[in-house]
C-alpha cells in the first residue's frame, strides 16, 4: 500500500511555534526559554503538545516515531481548520485568489486523503463567479411567471449546499426536499431551465438538481426503501379456541414422561447392603474420639531408664518349669518300682 507524505515542515514548524508562542524563524534560546516556562506554568508536567513542539524545533524527532505521529495529526487538524473556512468564504473570495489558495491547500493536504477529497470537491467552483451568475438570473420583479422568480431560488440553495461537507450537505437536500414537498412540481420547471440555460451552475449539485426532477420525493423515498415479506401466521400459532387444549395436553404429557424417567433411574441405581450410618451413630464415634483424646497417658521411659532398672514384668515372670510329659513319666517309674510283683 502506498504511503502517503508526511506532513510539510512548514507546516509543521508552524504549528509548533503557535503552540509554544514564539515566532517561526526564533533561536534555539528562545524556543528553549518558551518550552520552560510552559513547564513551570504547568507544574512540571507539561502537555504532550508542548513536548512535541519543542522536540519537532529542536530536531529531536528522529527516534521519536511516536511523537512524529502525533505531530502529524495536530498538523492535519490545523489543515482541516482552514481547509473549512476556505470552504466558508469560497464565493466571496474573487477568482484568481480562490484558485491560488486552492492550489496552496492542495498541495500541503497531500497527507490526508480525507482533506484531499474534500478539496477535489471544491474544485468544480473555483471558476465559478456566483455574483455574475446570480446577476444574469431573472429577479422577482423582472420574472412573468413565478418559475422565472423559482429559478433564483434554485441556484441560490445550489450556491448554499456547495461549500457545505457531504454529510452535512445530504442532510440539507433532505430538508430542503421535504419542505417542498407539497408543490415539488412547481420547481421542477426553473431547474429544468437552470440546467438548460446556466449549467455550469446546475453541475455544482447535480445531485440536487436531479431529485427536483426526477419522481417526486415521496416515491424516491418508497423506491429506495426496502421491504421484506411478512409470512402469514401458522394455524398452531393462532389464538384460536382448538389451541390452548392441544397445548396443555402436550405439556402434561412432556412432564408426565419426564417423571417417570426420574423414578426409572431411581429403581436402576445400585443400592448398599449396608444401611447408611445415622446422625446419631456419628455422633457416638466423635464423642468416643474425643474421650479417647483426653484420656491421660503413661509417661514414657527413655533408653537409660530402661536399661538401668528392671522392669517388673520381668521379676514376677516365673522360671519356666519341666515339661508335664517328663514328670508324668517319673511317676509311674517309682510307683512300678514299690509295687509288689505277682507271683504266678
Amino acid at each position: 500500500m502506498n504511503e502517503r507524505p508526511a506532513p510539510a515542515d512548514d507546516d509543521a514548524r508552524r504549528w509548533a511555534s503557535a503552540t509554544l508562542g514564539v515566532a517561526e524563524d526564533a533561536p534555539v534560546d528562545v524556543i528553549r526559554a518558551a518550552f520552560l516556562k510552559q513547564i513551570g506554568e504547568a507544574d512540571f508536567y507539561p502537555s504532550q503538545e508542548s513536548v512535541v513542539a519543542w522536540q519537532s524545533l529542536s530536531g529531536g524527532l528522529a527516534g521519536n516515531p511516536r511523537a512524529r505521529r502525533i505531530l502529524s495529526q495536530q498538523v492535519i487538524h490545523e489543515l482541516r481548520k482552514q481547509v473549512e473556512h476556505f470552504a466558508e468564504a469560497f464565493f466571496s473570495i474573487n477568482v484568481a485568489e480562490r484558485v491560488r489558495k486552492w492550489f496552496d491547500l492542495n498541495t500541503r493536504c497531500q497527507s490526508s486523503a480525507a482533506l484531499s477529497a474534500r478539496l477535489d470537491g471544491l474544485s468544480v467552483g473555483l471558476h465559478v463567479d456566483r455574483d455574475a451568475a446570480l446577476a444574469s438570473l431573472p429577479t422577482a420583479e423582472d420574472a412573468a411567471d413565478d418559475a422565472a422568480a423559482s429559478e433564483r431560488q434554485v441556484a441560490t440553495r445550489i450556491f448554499e449546499l456547495f461549500v457545505l461537507r457531504p454529510v452535512d450537505r445530504a442532510e440539507r437536500q433532505q430538508e430542503l426536499l421535504e419542505a417542498w414537498q407539497a408543490d415539488l412540481k412547481s420547481w421542477q420547471t426553473p431547474a429544468r431551465k437552470l440546467r438548460k440555460q446556466f449549467p455550469k451552475i446546475a453541475e455544482l449539485d447535480p445531485e440536487f438538481v436531479d431529485a427536483i426532477l426526477d419522481t417526486p420525493w415521496p416515491a424516491r423515498r418508497a423506491a429506495t426503501t426496502t421491504t421484506y415479506p411478512v409470512a402469514s401466521p401458522t394455524p398452531a400459532t393462532t389464538t384460536s379456541g382448538r389451541s390452548w387444549p392441544l397445548s396443555i395436553a402436550i405439556f402434561l404429557g412432556l412432564m408426565c414422561v419426564s417423571a417417570i424417567s426420574r423414578c426409572s433411574q431411581e429403581n436402576n441405581r445400585p443400592r448398599s447392603r449396608f444401611p447408611p450410618p445415622t446422625t446419631r451413630h456419628n455422633v457416638d464415634i466423635i464423642q468416643r474420639m474425643v474421650e479417647n483424646q483426653n484420656r491421660p497417658q503413661p509417661p514414657k521411659q527413655t533408653a537409660e531408664s530402661a536399661n538401668d532398672e528392671p522392669s517388673s514384668d520381668s521379676e514376677a515372670r516365673p522360671l519356666p518349669s519341666e515339661p508335664a510329659a517328663e514328670n508324668s513319666q517319673l511317676e509311674r517309674d517309682e510307683a512300678n518300682d514299690e509295687a509288689p510283683t505277682r507271683e504266678p
